[in-house]
């Protein structure tokens, strides 16, 4: 049972303190883009150089997570514009 291996008291900070890790906006969206993209590789599918790009600009704020999403609309639009032609 979970309540043998772990009391309430385990969860008390006056008891047990704590050290709470922040982490910095570029590195939480690193991790973010990471988990996306390991989940695409689940499927075999692998970012696109134009991808990586954009995950970098985004990671290095030098665009936003919606520009990022905007471009990537765009570049499939014309992608796809292009092959039915």
């Amino acid at each position: 049972r979970w309540g043998d291996i772990v009391n309430e008291k385990y969860f008390d900070s006056s008891v047990f303190e704590y050290e709470v890790e922040y982490k910095t906006g570029s590195e939480l969206k690193k991790i973010e883009w990471d988990m996306a993209i390991g989940l695409q590789q689940i499927d075999n599918l692998k970012p696109s150089k134009y991808l990586e790009k954009l995950v970098d600009d985004n990671i290095t704020g030098k665009k936003t997570i919606y520009e990022v999403e905007d471009e990537l609309k765009k570049y499939y639009l014309e992608r796809n514009l292009k092959d039915k032609r």
